[in-house]
């Protein structure tokens, strides 16, 4: 098996802007660039400005003025598409200043590539082309040159377009994940701040919250306080209370108040507080929400979890999808706006998924028009209040079932730390007895929203699935069939999955089915016997061998030519080597899930529960020995490779050094696998 890299990389979304002059050769070096990020696996679309003028009906004329609001356009097109997790290449000249400031201050991670080719070269090309230079001969001063392109790439001469799209991926590569951008926030708010006076009424929201806290004092985080108008109402109640903002302006209003002393005030953002694991009562964000980036709030929700006392609530007030406002001004993405300046509209269900995911318990949701009036606006907002309760009494149970103490010496076996861990569940493999072990571990340590699976509730739908595992940027456990081969994973994730004897495996996929059949149906009528069905070639889709047989994207599932049993198990034998990190055994399941928690970092397991949803299972004793030969038979590539992995799963964990409380741990666990056929 391939050890993973100790240095992870990983990929934001991006727009990729290839600039350059008629005739630099912006689509060819565009394509080449599409080509190799896709077979990276990475979610690409090309678009190209000729393409996207006849697209849109030759709406824009050829005038500067018209050309930079076509520029513009395209731009806030390619915006929208990353931000669903796309890398976006436009392949356009479009050189004008202030489309490049846009750009910059909007698009998180947008790059500007120009194609650097002589005039000369350009003509000679453009003659045997499109002929552009003979109808517009000023290009100079039709267009503003760069003056600070994030790549410049000579392509002209010895350079071919495969070596100049080369060098714009290696630059991708070399830049990772570390995409953000401003929207031009900080310098709104500050203006805003030094030039408004101090609204000190208390809002709305402000009040109905210190009507939700009683009278007993309560520890505050306030995130987003601006000029302090609520937090110093929360601190006349008697409540001690944090304000934070990133506007330096913002908090050096709320310092200079005569108020100021009432309260403490922080610059910065939640990440940058880094407060103590519950070491607030309530942590109050109204209208901040809303002016946080996607990536932002994905940073502030987990940290607002973490830093609440049990029983502790959450207060959000932000503006809704639904207000009218979320339909004016310059798309951004499908919730981004800028309309005067950067504002986001939140999706209820989508933030309520997100508390829920955390284990928040919601107590109350309002959305609605009339709770936040201001002068002449009166936007639909979002009310939430949701509390630590459930989360933390959900933890503090399965802390008392979580007692299996996990011990694991040496190096041969990956640890995760801040890398995706993506669980490839096979069918009837055990994988769902163990997520339910590995997903309770986590909720006990605190760290279920690291927790991502298609099996369990909260559950999440295999495409949400798949998304998130595709845009994640952090440590998360993902869990569902089929990811292997189907979805792109992140460049240093750690693959990993479970294995099974093939005839217990077989078996129950079999008693399954015809299970089904039966529920469906009302009777086995029409369902063959067990060896017709095989004989049939049935089961074979479900073969794990095969499952390992299609390699990961971009590589096809499926060659469409036939293959051997013994072909597909070399392919299988090189493609687990090459792409899984590390994987369990089901006859083994008690070494294997405490392998999976020393990887996952977790402390402590409970014991494990075999999945009796299968009410049809057969047990392999109950079996005719003609049909258990025919499976061996049948399967006996799948079988080879499976005794195969076996004595690898032997020495490595001989040589891990597997203690703390397994053999109590096998104890406890031993009458739930009836059909273990190695010991």
């Amino acid at each position: 098996m391939t050890e993973p890299s100790s240095a992870p990389q990983k990929h934001a979304s991006r727009v990729v802007w290839i600039s350059g002059y008629s005739g630099s050769g912006k689509t060819t070096v565009g394509r080449k660039v599409e080509s190799l990020l896709s077979a990276s696996g990475r979610p690409t679309i090309l678009l190209d400005g000729d393409d996207l003028r006849s697209i849109f009906a030759d709406r824009w004329g050829y005038e500067r003025a018209e050309r930079i609001e076509l520029a513009r356009v395209y731009f806030r097109l390619c915006s929208h598409l990353a931000a669903q997790g796309n890398t976006v290449i436009l392949c356009a000249v479009a050189m004008y200043d202030e489309v490049r400031d846009w750009l910059k201050s909007h698009v998180p991670g947008a790059i500007e590539v120009y194609l650097d080719v002589p005039e000369a070269e350009r003509r000679a090309r453009d003659a045997r082309t499109k002929r552009v230079y003979g109808a517009l001969d000023k290009t100079a001063t039709l267009y503003d040159a760069p003056r600070a392109a994030d790549l410049v790439v000579s392509n002209f001469g010895d350079a071919s377009a495969e070596a100049s799209a080369t060098c714009i991926v290696d630059f991708l590569d070399a830049l990772g994940n570390t995409a953000t951008v401003d929207h031009g926030r900080n310098g709104h708010w500050s203006r805003f701040y030094e030039q408004s006076p101090p609204a000190l009424d208390p809002s709305p929201f402000a009040i109905e919250t210190a009507k939700a806290l009683g009278a007993s004092p309560a520890r505050i985080l306030e995130v987003g306080c601006g000029n302090g108008r609520d937090a110093f109402y929360f601190a006349s109640l008697g409540h001690t209370v944090l304000g934070l903002d990133i506007s330096e302006a913002a908090i050096a209003a709320c310092r200079a108040s005569p108020h100021g002393a009432s309260a403490t005030f922080f610059v910065g953002d939640i990440a940058a507080l880094a407060p103590e694991a519950k070491s607030f009562d309530v942590v109050y964000s109204r209208f901040s929400l809303h002016a946080m980036t996607p990536q932002e709030e994905d940073v502030f929700l987990p940290l607002a979890v973490r830093s609440l006392a049990p029983g502790g609530r959450l207060f959000i007030e932000c503006r809704s999808i639904n207000d009218p406002m979320a339909r004016k001004g310059e798309v951004i993405s499908k919730t981004e706006r800028i309309f005067g300046h950067y504002r986001r509209f939140i999706i209820q269900d989508e933030i309520v998924r997100k508390l829920e995911a955390l284990f928040m318990k919601l107590d109350s949701r309002v959305e609605s028009s009339g709770l936040a009036p201001y002068g002449d606006d009166d936007p639909v907002v979002i009310r939430l209040v949701a509390s630590a309760d459930g989360r933390a009494l959900r933890a503090a149970a399965l802390r008392e079932q979580v007692r299996f103490r996990v011990a694991v010496t040496g190096s041969t076996l990956p640890v995760a730390g801040e890398r995706a861990v993506v669980f490839h569940g096979l069918n009837k493999s055990g994988s769902l007895s163990l997520s339910r072990v590995l997903r309770e571990g986590y909720i006990a340590e605190g760290r279920g929203h690291q927790f991502f699976t298609a099996y369990q509730r909260p559950w999440i739908a295999p495409e949400e699935l798949k998304a998130k595992l595709e845009q994640s940027t952090g440590h998360g456990f993902f869990v569902g069939h089929y990811l292997y081969g189907i979805a792109r994973m992140p460049t240093d994730a750690l693959v990993v999955t479970q294995f099974r004897h093939p005839i217990p495996r077989i078996l129950s996929i079999y008693s399954w089915l015809r299970g089904h059949h039966v529920d469906v149906t009302g009777s086995t009528e029409g369902f063959p016997e067990l060896e017709p069905w095989l004989l049939a070639g049935n089961g074979i889709r479900h073969s794990q061998m095969v499952q390992f047989y299609g390699g990961t994207v971009p590589a096809p599932r499926t060659t469409g030519a036939t293959v051997t049993a013994e072909q597909a198990l070399e392919r299988a034998r090189a493609n687990i080597a090459k792409d899984v990190a590390w994987f369990g055994i089901a006859e083994l399941l008690e070494e294997s899930i405490f392998s999976f928690a020393h990887l996952a970092g977790l402390p402590a397991v409970p014991a494990w529960k075999k999945d009796t949803r299968n009410r049809w299972r057969t047990p392999v004793g109950t079996v005719d020995e003609s049909a258990i030969a025919l499976i061996r038979e049948v399967f006996r590539c799948d079988i080879a490779l499976y005794e195969e992995l076996v004595a690898t799963f032997r020495a490595r964990i001989a040589d891990l050094g597997i203690g703390g409380d397994l053999e109590r741990y096998k104890q406890a666990c031993a009458d739930e696998y009836n059909d273990r056929l190695i010991s």
